[in-house]
């Protein structure tokens, strides 16, 4: 039975030996609209939201952040210095019926320009077929405006008036229709100077810190050849080398200006991860070579009620992945070799017919197709990196020949950079304005070739590691009684638990000594698998998962199941290993899961398909069974050691 589960355990991917598929009996029809993580998408649509309310802002606000005491008076009704210097500590600032209040709302309203905020929100968002789950019955998600936490400051030459605009949106949270009311709020700041010349200099001054950094746009450099965006916007963070850069350019653009004294102590430097883009393709497939029966129906069962299907690979797929699942001494290497030559068969990387051009129009260069900077420059577009860009003017650019080992762009912010007027008699200090710095991503190798096959080579290690176990251990029950794989196997013939609705948290013991819910196991035991390995392969693997294609509308697995039925369900436990298996069902259709790495960690949103590897899916151990009316059983034999 150990050779057995060896084989189960190291080859439930992939086999060299014609196989079988097993089906059982009868369908179990799946409610989609259960599993669609309405949780995800909020998120990316509040992400958007933001992004689309800042950018109008700041066009709006932007120009009237250092203004003269005579341009407020044109722009504004009631604010200027003579309504405001002496509402300090004015407690009907922030009182809605208060006529202060009101006249300032009124005016910073006004010179909103809601007609170009509504386009902004139609066509980024209301029109975009993935937020329609979100927005039935609302349309536009933003419903209303306001001001809150109004604050003056009076220094001897300005008076700055500071508060947060904040929107209020609406969008469904689940598929029952429920509305949940969310909020995005900016700190905004208008300075208001009694001196025409001091406002000019401070207007002066952030353009020229603008047009500096518009100068070195293309020269913002991060050294790094990992794809994990998230640890990498620290990185770049803590590293504080692009963020010096900026402190150097505002010293030397304000090196000549006798009148305003630099204060960089309080500065912030941060990346906002909602713009970043990487140089992925949109879609990868791995061609696992399965030749099916083309006659195969779940209807022809055999005597014992299962469904044969009989399946083959071609020669050539066994003799290149062969040596790998055996863990042959080379067979690594020469795998990545294979499937990184001219018109190999295990990867299609379907590149638009416009990047294959640029390739060979650049053939000189020596790029990966799965990771490179035309892809790069193609995934800006019309991104909200992209539009940040052309509200800033910069000159930035992904040249199509000096930037082949860049391979991701990254939105960075510096703000809360001050001056002293140091011409006045007493001291005023007010707060430059907020800096959008542009910064790419190069890998450290000779090209993106390279750094490719160096993340197949990770990705395959890792993978063989954690898919490739031999199986160990017992199964304990709380009462005491251990069942040993090798009856677990004959009596439960592998089914998996069906942990929906009340047993999706139910808590499972690990190992460690730890509880974790049966939605934290995968990740748990990937993270775990992660972090034992080198920190040469780190880099690479971490963003692995467990998916089914970008065709399901499932995000996650979320099913998890134990084999089997326990005596007691609620009394089940697991002690040091157990084989834990994610089942998916859309309507009929049974989807097997897929171990992947993805080289950018994008890839792990929403089950894409992005620059990934993958060893494949066994669509021939997929099994369904109906046990009652309230117990459902799904099966797949993929096994692999959780090691909790």
């Amino acid at each position: 039975m150990k050779k057995l589960l060896s084989i189960l355990g190291a080859t439930a991917l992939v086999v060299s030996a014609p196989l079988s598929v097993a089906s059982c009996k009868k369908k179990v029809i799946h409610n989609i609209d259960d599993e669609f993580d309405y949780q995800a998408l909020k998120n990316e649509l509040m992400d958007k939201a933001s992004e689309v309310f800042y950018r109008n802002l700041n066009e709006d606000f932007g120009k009237c952040k250092n203004i003269s005491n005579d341009e407020a008076k044109e722009i504004f009704t009631f604010i200027s210095i003579d309504n405001l210097k002496n509402h300090e500590e004015d407690p009907e600032l922030n009182n809605p019926d208060s006529q202060i209040f009101k006249s300032i709302s009124n005016d910073v309203n006004s010179i909103v320009n809601f007609n170009k905020l509504n386009e902004d929100i139609t066509e980024e968002i209301i029109n975009q077929l993935n937020y329609r789950p979100l927005l039935q019955g609302i349309g536009n998600p933003f419903k209303s405006y306001e001001l809150t936490n109004i604050a003056i400051k009076t220094q001897s030459e300005v008076v700055s008036l500071s508060f947060d605009y904040v929107a209020n949106l609406e969008m469904v949270i689940d598929g029952k229709g429920e509305i949940q009311n969310e909020t995005i709020a900016y700190k905004w700041t208008f300075n208001i100077f009694e001196k025409k010349d001091i406002a000019e200099s401070i207007k002066a001054l952030n353009e020229n810190i603008r047009q500096e950094i518009s100068n070195s746009a293309n020269d913002f450099i991060y050294l790094q050849d990992s794809g994990n965006l998230k640890t990498n916007a620290q990185d770049i963070v803590d590293k504080k080398v692009i963020g010096n850069q900026v402190i150097e350019i505002i010293k030397k653009v304000n090196s000549e200006n006798s009148n305003l004294k630099l204060v960089t102590d309080n500065h912030k430097f941060v990346v906002n991860q909602k713009l970043t883009q990487d140089g992925s393709i949109a879609s990868t497939k791995i061609n696992y070579g399965l030749e099916f029966q083309d006659d195969w129906s779940i209807y022809q069962e055999d005597s014992d009620g299962w469904f044969p299907q009989d399946y083959s690979y071609p020669k050539w797929w066994e003799e290149l992945m062969g040596p790998v699942l055996k863990q042959e001494k080379g067979a690594n290497e020469a795998f990545v070799s294979k499937i990184t030559e001219p018109g190999q068969q295990w990867i299609d990387h379907q590149l638009p017919q416009t990047i294959k051009d640029k390739i060979n129009k650049n053939s000189e260069l020596v790029v990966s197709e799965a990771i490179n900077h035309y892809n790069l420059a193609e995934n800006i577009k019309s991104s909200d990196f992209q539009k940040r860009i052309q509200a800033n003017n910069y000159d930035f650019e992904i040249d199509e020949v000096k930037d082949y080992k860049t391979i991701a762009v990254y939105g960075a912010e510096f703000s809360n950079s001050q001056v002293e007027i140091i011409s006045s008699s007493q001291k005023n200090i007010v707060e430059l304005d907020d800096f959008f710095v542009p910064i790419k991503q190069n890998t450290t190798f000779a090209n993106t070739k390279k750094l490719y096959e160096e993340f197949l080579r990770a990705s395959i290690e890792f993978q063989q590691s954690y898919l490739l176990n031999q199986a160990e251990g017992e199964i304990q029950y709380k009462n005491g009684e251990y069942v040993s794989w090798e009856n677990w196997e004959k009596k439960h013939h592998y089914y998996v638990m069906d942990v929906k609705g009340d047993l999706e948290d139910h808590l499972v013991q690990g190992g460690d000594g730890k509880t974790y819910s049966y939605n934290e196991i995968i990740p748990q035991s990937i993270n775990l698998k992660i972090n034992q390995e080198s920190d040469k392969n780190k880099a690479f693997i971490e963003s692995s998962n467990f998916a089914v294609g970008k065709k399901s509308r499932f995000q996650s697995f979320t099913l998890l199941g134990i084999f089997g039925h326990p005596p007691d369900r609620s009394k089940f436990q697991i002690t040091e290993t157990m084989f834990v298996n994610p089942s998916e069902i859309v309507t009929y259709d049974y989807k097997a899961p897929e171990f992947r790495t993805y080289f950018f960690s994008s890839g792990l949103k929403f089950n894409s398909s992005k620059t990934y590897f993958s060893f494949g899916k066994r669509e021939d151990f997929i099994c369904s069974e109906s046990v009652s009316n309230s117990d459902k059983t799904f099966a797949a034999k993929l096994f692999f050691n959780f090691e909790l």
